[in-house]
């Protein structure tokens, strides 16, 4: 069963400081994943069967995020291995590299954003709490992503991206650093917004703060227990 807090619990939490994860909390990675990988198909080539292709990309792709994850395989390696297994289980035989360049450097440019997020980072500096983004993503990507958002890059105040610390979320050293750049003096005042189970609310568990899980398809929440739980991004700046 899904539990949702009452307005008064949350409300009178006294967060001062937000962590919010960005791809798929706040930048809508799977529509800009999909427009990219299009362009780079057309590019290379094999647009005639992109649609059969991503789907099968998106799938290993997510494999391997999950392996980064748990450090079973490093950055490098998940940047080009879903082309090559991809390119490999469909006899194409061109560049995985090349095409992994090419998709990275049109996620930059392709950037959509999710449903309220804008909306939402927006109540939270009104507020006066201090906004800090924390990523998994491949750094050089997401901040040329921002760049090029700068009405959500003008919002926030740090952000931090797996591949400048020690491991990549749900390990605590990204939340530490995003902890210490915030200037936070205890963890009752912090608060992790993210959609995902295995890294967001994980790390935020692993680190010791409260977690606000974002979950719009209503998915189950397992042997984790979220603090918050909200199914759009509203419910979250209404409240604090």
């Amino acid at each position: 069963m899904t539990f949702k807090p009452s307005l008064y619990s949350f409300k009178f939490m006294g967060y001062s400081h937000i962590f919010v994860d960005l791809d798929d909390t706040i930048f809508d990675f799977q529509a800009s994943s999909e427009i990219s990988f299009e362009k780079v198909m057309k590019e290379i080539g094999f647009h005639s069967q992109w649609k059969e292709l991503f789907s099968t990309f998106k799938d290993i792709s997510h494999q391997l995020w999950m392996d980064y994850e748990k450090g079973l395989v490093n950055r490098k390696t998940l940047r080009y291995e879903r082309f090559i297994q991809t390119f490999k289980l469909f006899n194409i035989e061109t560049d995985p590299v090349h095409a992994s360049r090419l998709y990275l450097e049109q996620l930059c440019v392709n950037v959509c954003l999710v449903d309220g997020s804008k909306g939402l980072l927006e109540a939270i500096k009104s507020k006066g709490h201090s906004l800090v983004f924390v990523t998994n993503g491949v750094a050089s990507v997401q901040f040329k992503r921002l760049d090029n958002t700068p009405d959500i890059k003008k919002l926030v105040d740090h952000m931090v991206v797996s591949e400048e610390c020690e491991a990549p979320k749900p390990h605590p050293s990204m939340f530490q650093k995003a902890f210490d750049l915030c200037d936070a003096k205890e963890k009752s005042e912090v608060i992790m917004l993210g959609d995902s189970l295995s890294s967001d609310i994980q790390g935020a568990k692993n680190f010791g703060i409260d977690s606000c899980w974002y979950n719009p398809k209503g998915l189950s929440s397992g042997d984790l227990n979220p603090k918050h739980i909200i199914s759009s991004l509203t419910e979250f700046h209404k409240l604090i």
